[in-house]
């Protein structure tokens, strides 16, 4: 009875001794496992982080090139004086053939006439209709001062080879055209001024306000 006695007090012992180390070894494990959570910021048992590439953004559209074509002189049309010509190229009519399809009440919203002031309009599109059928005859821009051969070459290459035509361009426009050096700096205005007078050679000198 006793060698039976001292046989099982050793299997006891023996046992607890294995649930104190299967102990230790779970503190131990959990220890690792928290050490591991907290040097890393990904979470226990998550997928490995895979880096998405980043899409370069859209080139953007490249920009339309600055148009250079003439316009027409609109002052050409009996009715329609430098103030009216300037009201229109604002709302996009530069051309015979877009003042020619424009409609009445397009006309009164762009002029904006008073109630007393009666305006042909049919006429101006009849008038309209016809210069836009007729070649611009070349006028000598050298005539213009300020404009030698080089720069009138380039005008007439841009299209604009009349008086008519020159006067119904902008400065910007005119800029664009001649691509003068920046040590030289025409006058556009002047140009625009004196194509004017060129053009309307009949009307009198108050017609036209002098270039600012």
């Amino acid at each position: 009875m006793k060698c039976s006695s001292s046989s099982s007090k050793s299997n006891r012992g023996c046992g607890g001794r294995l649930l104190r180390l299967c102990g230790f070894a779970i503190i131990i494990w959990g220890i690792v496992q928290l050490k591991e959570r907290f040097a890393s910021d990904t979470p226990i048992g998550a997928p490995p982080f895979i880096p998405v590439p980043e899409t370069a953004p859209p080139a953007p559209e490249p920009l339309p090139a600055e148009s250079t074509a003439h316009n027409d002189d609109l002052t050409r049309i009996q009715g329609i004086g430098p103030s009216y010509q300037q009201k229109l190229q604002a709302a996009g009519i530069t051309s015979f053939a877009h003042l020619a399809a424009t409609s009445n009440a397009e006309f009164d919203h762009i002029l904006q006439p008073r109630s007393f002031q009666k305006l042909a309009y049919e006429g101006w599109r009849q008038q309209a209709q016809q210069l836009s059928q007729q070649p611009a005859a070349a006028d000598d821009l050298t005539q213009i001062q300020g404009i030698g051969s080089v720069f009138a070459q380039k005008l007439r290459a841009a299209g604009i080879s009349s008086f008519a035509q020159l006067a119904a361009q902008s400065p910007e426009q005119l800029a664009t055209i001649c691509q003068a050096p920046d040590w030289r700096k025409p006058d556009y205005q002047s140009w625009i001024y004196q194509a004017q007078r060129h053009s309307h050679s009949d009307a009198p000198p108050s017609y036209f306000p002098p270039p600012p």
